[in-house]
């Protein structure tokens, strides 16, 4: 359940706090907290296993059209493309990632949206780096 108040979204974290009592929560802060709850249930549950090498990072590629921009059939201008395109993550044995049909996108402006929305409907968990350690709260 989601609640937005005056730009503030409100969570119930009953489950995530001691007592048994339903609490609200709010803010930013918050919600970054509640994510690296999730993210560290998530990893209790998570078995370790080996890859091999090429088989260790996952990929995404990232396809751009380049149709009709060049006139005549089969003739491209090289170094461009249009603002459009697909997304895809490329199957990986190892992570248990299988094939899925590509994402759609149609501005460089939707590209964070799509890769988010590629990692969630493949089950991808991203950790926060170093650098992203000034945007979490502890």
């Amino acid at each position: 359940m989601l609640c937005f108040v005056l730009g503030v979204v409100l969570l119930p974290v009953s489950g995530l706090v001691r007592g048994g009592v339903a609490r609200w929560a709010f803010g930013l802060g918050t919600l970054l907290f509640l994510g690296q709850v999730l993210r560290e249930e998530r990893m209790k549950k998570a078995k370790a296993r080996n890859a091999k090498i090429g088989q260790r990072m996952i990929e995404m590629k990232l396809y751009f059209w380049t149709n009709k921009i060049a006139k005549g059939e089969g003739r491209i201008i090289p170094k461009h493309a249009w603002g459009s395109g697909m997304l895809r993550i490329e199957p990986n044995d190892a992570h248990g990632i299988r094939g899925r049909k590509p994402l759609a996108f149609h501005s460089p402006l939707e590209l964070p949206f799509v890769i988010e929305r590629a990692l969630i409907e493949h089950g991808i968990v991203l950790h926060p780096t170093r650098r992203m350690q000034k945007y979490t709260v502890t």
